[in-house]
């Protein structure tokens, strides 16, 4: 009894620490892939980009990164 009750608490950490995983690597990819569309988008319009915007946007998260983006859009 007490083997299974242990058995089932260890899958349901392993699936807890399994989605979380999951999640922090969306995150991460949404904030890359961000990162990379404005980048792009302003080497574009204004040809190459200082390193200190550069390093801002390594700083940056998801939400700051759209603004951004957005931004860009209408300049």
């Amino acid at each position: 009894m007490m083997s299974e009750n242990l058995d089932q608490w260890e899958k349901k950490v392993r699936a807890e620490a399994e989605a979380k995983g999951l999640a922090r690597g969306f995150a991460d990819g949404s904030i890359k892939a961000c990162r990379h569309n404005l980048l792009t988008l302003l080497t574009h319009k204004f040809g190459p980009i200082p390193e200190w915007v550069i390093e801002k946007t390594n700083q940056a998260d998801l939400d700051q990164l759209t603004l951004w983006f957005t931004r860009a859009l209408s300049i």
